[in-house]
């Protein structure tokens, strides 16, 4: 690729499509956007790069960190911490979304942050608890109530429309705002520049980007990887494991999956890479556990579709309509399941697979994309428990905001600086790099693979399917035991390995 095409396409993207991303929920264009403006390019393979699996400090590229291993202090000045003062639900905090055009409730990152600020004002919950289920219903009844006097929309879409709203909302009284997505990055450095009065009279929780040295700020960053690694486990389980989604793919010929990115940039390849390790570890290591025959192991098997060359991996663009030919290709090699990382051109995938009337599986990225608008009936019924049983994208590598926004409002409101558990900081507050992973359960497969991390759980460690387990209980296991003495550390295989090979 080159990054004078790169820029330009995503330039034009943004200005045709902008509201389409947050209404469908697709905050990958989003965060790919602002990593590859910040950051540069690079190629898939050369993910090593960008993040530091050998070291625990943040690594440094192109002139800031992508994503530390594990939770630290953010600033180079350990004095001075700050806490807010709590003073009722109605006054600590509020969100403030990312565009004046966009919505709350958009099954993406504005409306996981409004689900973590509901869970938080329930009172109960904290870190460490199980976190409650929250249906649409709940979270549609709060905004109702809350839709009279909310004002957390920005102005206007320029950085001066956003610092008013924060000014605004500050001024109200609000100790701490909830800032989903990249967008804030800018108007919030200016915000604390040109009116840095009003600036120190709160706290600011921003999501899915970095702003470091600042102790007033809470960053949140996600190890992708980690949660594409489970989906692409989910994805193996569900088309191998399953004895009657196995019997139906294996008639058209040898088990594949594929992915393809919008172009090559860290915050795209992450998933890719973290998805094919997935795949590979099943391969080689859940697999050899199910003791088939020779010739049932190599049909049991699943391929990551080879397509020749790095250009051919990545459509170019994030513009709706530019992912299909990218999609007819993986379809013509046999895909029975595609994990697009390009923004709007997951429509792309689902209408490709609609049109063709492919029973090819869709798995979604940053949030539950199983649940919007985009999702459409498939030609195969996989004949599931599954509210998805019917539905071409199945389960998405999600990225857990609702989790991370209510533990450090939690952490704010009792101004307590971090939550740790065995000696090691998994989430902190003011002033610390939080790392969403799978220790702290600030990344996972959706709700809708959680079934198939189970199922391929117990098939490993030869639990009877009538035995309840949950999928908490089924990921500890994973993460936590050995099956066999051949069994490798899933975490560490992925931090040993991660890159997107070609």
């Amino acid at each position: 690729m080159q990054n004078k095409n790169w820029k330009k396409s995503f330039s034009n993207f943004f200005k045709g499509h902008k509201s389409l991303i947050f209404k469908l929920g697709l905050a990958t264009t989003a965060l790919v956007g602002t990593f590859g403006l910040v950051y540069g390019l690079a190629s898939a393979h050369s993910y090593s790069q960008f993040i530091d699996f050998d070291n625990a400090t943040n690594h440094i590229s192109y002139g800031g960190g992508i994503t530390p291993l594990e939770t630290k202090w953010n600033c180079s000045d350990q004095s001075g911490k700050v806490t807010v003062d709590f003073n009722g639900y109605d006054k600590f905090a509020e969100e403030v979304i990312d565009g004046s055009n966009h919505q709350v409730l958009d099954k993406s990152f504005n409306e996981g942050a409004y689900k973590g600020l509901y869970v938080w004002q329930q009172g109960q919950w904290k870190p460490g608890d199980e976190y409650p289920a929250v249906s649409d219903e709940q979270i549609n009844e709060f905004y109702s109530k809350d839709n009279n006097n909310y004002s957390g929309k920005p102005a206007n879409d320029q950085p001066a429309g956003f610092v008013s709203t924060y000014s605004a909302a500050v001024d109200a009284g609000k100790k701490v705002l909830v800032l989903p997505g990249y967008l804030h990055s800018t108007p919030l450095s200016q915000f604390k520049t040109s009116r840095q009065d009003t600036y120190n009279k709160a706290g600011y929780i921003l999501i899915d980007s970095n702003m470091e040295n600042d102790k007033r700020i809470a960053s949140v960053m996600f190890r992708a990887d980690q949660s594409a690694f489970l989906a692409g486990l989910s994805a193996c389980t569900y088309l191998s494991l399953n004895q009657k989604n196995f019997e139906h793919y294996i008639k058209k010929g040898p088990l594949s999956v594929g992915t393809f990115g919008g172009t090559s940039i860290p915050t795209v390849t992450i998933f890719m890479g973290g998805f094919e390790r997935g795949v590979q570890f099943f391969n080689n290591y859940v697999l050899p556990l199910m003791n088939y025959s020779d010739e049932d192991f190599e049909q049991h098997k699943v391929n990551v579709i080879n397509l020749g060359k790095e250009d051919s991996y990545f459509s170019g663009t994030f513009t709706i309509g530019d992912g299909r030919s990218v999609v007819q290709n993986l379809l013509a090699r046999g895909a029975d399941a595609i994990m697009p990382v390009a923004g709007p051109q997951t429509i792309d995938t689902v209408q490709e697979i609609k049109n063709q009337k492919s029973d090819c599986i869709v798995v979604g990225v940053d949030t539950d994309q199983e649940n919007s608008d985009m999702n459409e009936t498939s030609v195969y019924d996989d004949g599931s428990d599954s509210k998805y049983h019917d539905k071409i994208i199945k389960f998405s590598a999600e990225k857990n905001i609702a989790y991370m926004t209510s533990a450090i409002l939690k952490l704010a409101e009792k101004k307590e600086e971090t939550y740790s558990t065995d000696g090691k900081v998994k989430i902190g507050s003011f002033g610390y790099l939080t790392v969403g992973d799978l220790n702290n359960n600030g990344c996972k497969v959706s709700s809708g693979g959680e079934q198939y991390i189970v199922d391929m759980v117990k098939s490993i460690f030869k639990i009877s399917p009538s035995q309840q387990m949950t999928y908490a209980e089924a990921l500890s296991k994973l993460l936590k035991e050995k099956p066999s003495t051949s069994w490798t550390d899933p975490l560490k295989y992925i931090d040993d390995n991660m890159e997107f090979t070609f």
